[in-house]
């Protein structure tokens, strides 16, 4: 019966492990999680990091990620979250209590994060002296140095600054970061003589310091329409056609359409017409000043909720970044022919995108309107 309460146990561990990698829309933000070896780490916002362990509580078997989360560098708290599928819940608090209330969270991106900001110094490292696993909480860090001792460290800048121990003898190390690997002199005292380099075994950070690199999510949100003269009260009309969203980069040899992560279609909306439409009563009565600063009465309201993601590096993260969105859309008429809206795009600037709020993408056909909502987002 022992025997079989350790299988047990392994066996959720290993459960809990499987659904970890990926990044995460949370109710603080966006969480971006990795779990390698022991640990899971990740940042947490813009200037936070997470890192913590999982454990199984012995009187109900539920298995949970504990562990620390940094609000900025010196502001640090406590989390434990349960996994379940693609969405953990838990609680949270600071320092070391659970009292803060609740925060839970679903995976947007279900892939080991590759642009990591501030959980730089986590995870593993194979260096000149062997394996040392990190753990960074704001600006502190600690880790194990093989089986021989542990490390406690401070992030200065690119440098990571501290001691290690080696069987009971206690010396200094300071390394430099360069991207997904150090460069470092240590010594058992302050002259720091000998070298001590190493290589990240996940290459999770992000190694462009442009702001325009990074992973993006396009969302399309709702489709919102107006069709004066047909479309009376309470009356639907039956759309089909596509909606496309793109990036696209310029680089040295010209303008290049950036793939999506798993080289999803640009086609993220496709009504084929026939039996297959997309049907939209007309009764949702809401009005707004549009970019146009027109003021416009949309009748029907319809959700999409499509999303694609993009990562942008190297020489395509620049400036010159678009987003575009396409639509070509069409009318199924039952009696009559089909009303062709036509094809229509819109291209604009990443660095005049109205980042994480809604953008809109407005087609005029005749007495004809439709309104596309869009949100991109740089995870």
């Amino acid at each position: 019966m022992k025997n079989l309460k350790i299988v047990i146990v392994l066996f959720l561990i290993q459960f809990c492990y499987a659904q970890v990698d990926g990044t995460y829309r949370t109710d603080f933000g966006i969480v971006k999680l990795i779990q390698e070896d022991s640990i899971v780490y990740g940042d947490y916002g813009e200037r936070g990091t997470v890192v913590g362990k999982f454990i199984v509580d012995k009187f109900n078997g539920q298995g949970y990620l504990v562990g620390t989360f940094a609000h900025g560098d010196n502001k640090w708290g406590s989390f434990k979250w349960s996994f379940v599928s693609n969405t953990f819940s838990g609680k949270w608090g600071w320092n070391s209590s659970l009292s803060g209330g609740n925060w839970n969270g679903e995976i947007i991106y279900d892939k080991p994060s590759t642009t990591m900001k501030s959980a730089i110094w986590s995870g593993i490292w194979n260096t000149d002296f062997g394996k040392i696993v990190l753990e960074q909480t704001g600006n502190k860090v600690k880790g194990k140095y093989r089986n021989l001792g542990y490390i406690e460290a401070t992030v200065v800048g690119d440098k990571l600054i501290g001691t290690f121990t080696n069987n009971g003898s206690k010396g200094n190390f300071e390394f430099t970061m360069e991207c997904n690997a150090f460069k470092g002199k240590w010594s058992w005292n302050n002259s720091l003589t000998d070298k001590w380099n190493g290589t990240k075994a996940t290459k999770s950070n992000l190694c462009d310091d442009s702001p325009y690199s990074g992973l993006y999510r396009i969302k399309v949100i709702d489709m919102q329409t107006t069709c004066i003269g047909r479309s009376q009260l309470a009356s639907t009309i039956q759309l089909y056609g596509a909606i496309g969203v793109r990036i696209y980069g310029k680089s040295k040899s010209g303008t290049i359409d950036i793939p999506s992560i798993k080289n999803y279609p640009a086609r993220i909306w496709d009504y084929s017409g026939g039996s297959n439409t997309f049907d939209v009563k007309q009764n949702a009565g809401a009005k707004y000043n549009d970019v146009y600063g027109d003021a416009i009465f949309y009748l029907g309201k319809k959700a999409i909720n499509k999303e694609r993601f993009y990562l942008i590096k190297g020489e395509l993260a620049n400036q010159e970044l678009q987003v575009n969105v396409q639509c070509n859309l069409q009318e199924e008429k039952n009696l009559r022919q089909d009303i062709n809206f036509g094809f229509h795009q819109r291209s604009i600037l990443i660095k005049d995108v109205k980042m994480g709020k809604p953008n809109y993408f407005i087609i005029v056909n005749g007495d004809n309107t439709f309104r596309i909502t869009y949100i991109v987002d740089k995870l």
